[in-house]
């Protein structure tokens, strides 16, 4: 039977197929149903993820030596996905100079020469293709969990004073979206640590009430309110309620999530944006609906992605490992 972790995972990478489907400036005109969706019910999916890495990575607090290779393998997969994207996106660009046709691939092409930059975390470039921040800023966690394990050895009272002074710094910075980004990355991924047994375990009985509360209070801040201070914090710890409850809800119902899906997140989460956003620029070619296309779009895309890794996934290669699961 599946954990608690294991749907939570799953619903995180759906939510971030949803969150990235709605950022798609034409899907954006899809009205408040996409706008909803993307920018509140879903957005807590990115810090989720910080802190289920956080739960899992807190069980093996001491042994810096693992996150120090955990941090190793995520960089060369890091890299490899970012040279292989560009080597795609130029040679669709040959091609299609080489029939004659023209169809516009900026959303890739024009962050090529300062997201090669960003390959090793350096710069305040994001990467080639944006999703892979995240996969930077949890390279950035694993050397930060490396030192917390070589330095500070009582858990939960360095890792409180971590949470705080990580969230501070995110808001300190919030101009500069490089910092910015890594210290709230550090927040989410402390706090998991701190919090592993919600990750872990749900909220029990009490999912459906707190996923339809959570729901209701971001409709409210949705409909009802401009921004005010700390509202995105507020609305991310609210989207990460909703979907903590739902897993908790389908764990309550024995849910059994198939194990591929499960594996499969990692992968999802690296090669889903071009795809994505391709599939989404030949849709609104034929002018259907928007909402129509926000939520098929997601459809075929993750289904695909599952399709591809239950074929691929039994390779026993590194390389195979690398690309897959982002270790060795």
């Amino acid at each position: 039977m599946s954990t608690h972790l294991d749907i939570l995972r799953v619903i995180a990478c759906l939510s971030v197929l949803l969150l990235h489907s709605g950022n798609s400036a034409a899907i954006r005109e899809g009205g408040a149903i996409v706008d909803y969706f993307s920018r509140y019910l879903v957005v807590g999916c990115v810090p989720l993820f910080f802190a289920i890495s956080g739960a899992l990575a807190v069980q093996k607090l001491g042994s810096w030596e693992y996150f120090l290779r955990r941090a190793y393998w995520l960089l060369l997969s890091f890299a490899g996905w970012n040279l292989i994207l560009v080597g795609a996106v130029l040679l669709c660009q040959l091609l299609l100079v080489l029939l004659g046709l023209q169809f516009e691939f900026g959303f890739l092409s024009d962050k090529i020469k300062a997201g090669l930059l960003s390959i090793f975390g350096v710069t305040e470039h994001y990467p080639i293709v944006y999703q892979f921040w995240f996969v930077r800023d949890l390279i950035l966690c694993m050397v930060a969990m490396a030192l917390v394990s070589l330095f500070l050895k009582a858990k939960s009272h360095f890792f409180w004073g971590l949470v705080i002074f990580s969230f501070a710094a995110g808001q300190y910075v919030s101009q500069n979206l490089y910092l910015s980004s890594v210290f709230f990355a550090l927040a989410a991924f402390f706090l998991g640590g701190l919090v592993p047994t919600w990750l872990y375990t749900g909220f029990s009985r009490y999912g459906l009430i707190v996923a339809v509360l959570a729901a209701l209070m971001l409709l409210i801040i949705f409909v009802g309110f401009e921004e005010f201070i700390l509202k995105s914090a507020l609305v991310s710890a609210l989207s990460v309620l909703f979907l903590i409850g739902l897993s908790s809800v389908l764990t309550e119902r024995k849910f059994n999530m198939p194990r591929y899906a499960v594996g499969a997140t990692y992968f999802v989460f690296a090669a889903h944006e071009p795809l994505l956003t391709f599939l989404i620029k030949l849709f609104l070619l034929l002018e259907i609906s928007r909402v129509f296309v926000y939520f098929v779009s997601v459809i075929l895309v993750g289904g695909f992605l599952l399709l591809v890794f239950n074929l691929v996934s039994r390779g026993r290669s590194t390389v195979f490992k690398l690309f897959i699961y982002g270790r060795g």
